[in-house]
């Protein structure tokens, strides 16, 4: 919904290669703590996914739920 709605505002932006408005993209994980998955993996997990966000293209979110290994968008 938050890309959704940065999309619609059509602010100009004249020097993307993406779009002639600005856009985002986002990466995400979420986790449930346990003795062998810590929080230490969840920032390095939600910085992997904006980047694959950008790689495959930018204007998406990218997430995991790094508690059962399912993509979440």
């Amino acid at each position: 919904a938050m890309r959704e709605r940065i999309e619609s505002l059509h602010i100009p932006h004249e020097r993307s290669t993406v779009a002639n408005h600005v856009t985002i993209s986002a990466g995400a994980s979420s986790l449930i703590p346990t003795q062998e998955k810590s929080r230490f993996g969840l920032l390095e997990a939600a910085d992997k996914n904006l980047y694959l966000a950008k790689a495959e293209g930018r204007n998406r979110i990218k997430s995991l739920d790094l508690s059962i290994g399912v993509e979440l968008g």
